[in-house]
């Protein structure tokens, strides 16, 4: 990550695709969505920390999918030591905290969240 840039992200990338124990786009972004508003349950966050979910697709091959991003823009590497040793870091206790729910139950605990894949990939890819 180019922290000169104000564009980008730092990406949190935890064990949950779609596809994973069968669950689709929409309910995965939901699932980030409820895990973001929970952030607070997961690790200690900066109360500043900014994160959305973003598509991402790794070196133009196969199909985006939803992550978690911090947004660079927001410099969070002046919040924290090492953006991205904390971003690694929040990516395993965001797995553990889907494992923790159980994916089930986080896709239940998610169904009020209205943000959907149509939207993560019409903000991210316009």
């Amino acid at each position: 990550m180019n922290t000169d840039s104000n564009e980008g992200y730092y990406l949190v990338c935890p064990d949950l695709v779609p596809g994973t124990g069968g669950i689709t786009e929409n309910q995965c972004v939901k699932c980030l969505c409820y895990v973001i508003e929970h952030m607070n349950e997961v690790a200690p966050i900066p109360p500043e920390m900014a994160f959305e979910v973003i598509s991402v697709r790794w070196h133009h091959v196969g199909e985006p999918y939803p992550v978690i991003g911090i947004p660079a823009n927001g410099r969070p590497e002046l919040l924290v030591p090492d953006i991205a040793q904390f971003s690694m870091m929040l990516e395993h206790k965001v797995t553990e905290y889907i494992e923790r729910c159980g994916l089930q139950k986080l896709v239940e605990l998610s169904k009020g969240e209205a943000l959907t894949w149509a939207d993560v990939l019409s903000r991210h890819n316009s």
